[in-house]
């Protein structure tokens, strides 16, 4: 049961980022402009899914980062000794989650060694993954990042071209345009 809402908990939070980002073609200047012509429709469609997927991805690292730093210092038993390297993780807390969370941004295979200009802070912060109880930055992890992204990508724009598409005519199919005097003409047998 416990896999089944931590799974649902999940889908929930990929799915809803891109049902608001969706939200914007509900607003009448937008969706009758993307109405007009298909083309209109599918530059607005594709901009909102890219929009979706880079604020899922950046929140999704950002959230990983800050959880990864928390569960580590304050939660493990090494956070609770008398290590004087527990201080030195205090005193540039922000900068190590910021070149953690730059590290993270960028897929395995593409990272850079460092991205700031203090030397410290990257010997830091290399010593904090060295020293983490979990494993931080691998492939996988970037794989579930980009996964994630890209369904509230797919949400995005699936809900917008929903909201864009042309509205239904109420007329049967046994009937054609009315004539002259307002009358239905039937359907002409062929």
């Amino acid at each position: 049961m416990e896999v089944v809402l931590s799974l649902l908990l999940c889908g929930l939070v990929v799915l809803i980022p891109g049902a608001l980002f969706s939200l914007v073609m509900l607003i009448p200047p937008v969706r009758r402009y993307a109405r007009e012509e298909h083309a209109n429709r599918f530059t607005i469609i594709p901009v909102l899914a890219v929009l979706a997927l880079a604020f899922v991805y950046v929140g999704f690292t950002r959230v990983y980062v800050e959880g990864v730093y928390e569960f580590d210092v304050i939660y493990t038993d090494h956070a609770w000794s008398s290590n004087p390297q527990e201080s030195k993780y205090d005193d540039h807390e922000r900068a190590i989650k910021n070149e953690l969370w730059r590290r993270i941004l960028i897929p395995t295979g593409l990272r850079a060694s460092c991205y700031t200009n203090d030397d410290d802070v990257c010997d830091i912060t290399d010593d904090f993954i060295d020293n983490l109880s979990l494993s931080f930055g691998t492939s996988g992890d970037s794989i579930l990042f980009l996964g994630g992204s890209m369904m509230s990508a797919l949400v995005a724009g699936g809900m917008a071209w929903l909201f864009t598409r042309a509205p239904r005519q109420n007329q049967p199919l046994t009937e054609l345009a009315p004539d002259a005097h307002g009358e239905p003409q039937p359907a002409a047998d062929t």
